[in-house]
């Protein structure tokens, strides 16, 4: 006949055994993951076409920046279409670039900062 604490004891050793199952599924899980970015790294790695930057606008439509070669398409998606906007060479994706990097750098936490605080303040 089971005694109370013995049943207790078969209780706890079953949870220890299915909590340490699910850490393993779940590392088994991370690990799959990692593996398999990193093969798709590798296959995207050396291929001609990349898509840069994306912006989603809603329910199935986006805007992409898609780099073919060295030139750069400024595309739209819709549910069922694909339209070009805008191509680009290199040296103006570039010139964006910089300026970006320009105004980021300039640009200290302290100064953000002060300008919600007063744009707060006038509403």
């Amino acid at each position: 006949m089971k005694t109370i604490l013995t049943v207790g004891m078969e209780n706890f050793w079953y949870l220890i055994l299915l909590l340490i199952l699910f850490i393993m599924i779940l590392g088994g899980a991370y690990f799959t993951t990692k593996f398999l970015s990193k093969i798709q790294y590798q296959q995207n790695k050396h291929k001609n076409m990349q898509i840069i930057e994306g912006l989603r606008l809603g329910n199935n439509k986006a805007i992409y920046l898609i780099k073919i070669g060295e030139r750069y398409f400024a595309v739209s998606t819709a549910k069922e279409q694909v339209s070009l906007i805008a191509e680009f060479n290199d040296g103006e994706i570039k010139n964006y670039k910089e300026l970006m990097n320009e105004k980021s750098v300039n640009i200290s936490f302290k100064e953000s900062l002060e300008k919600v605080i007063k744009s707060g303040k006038k509403k």
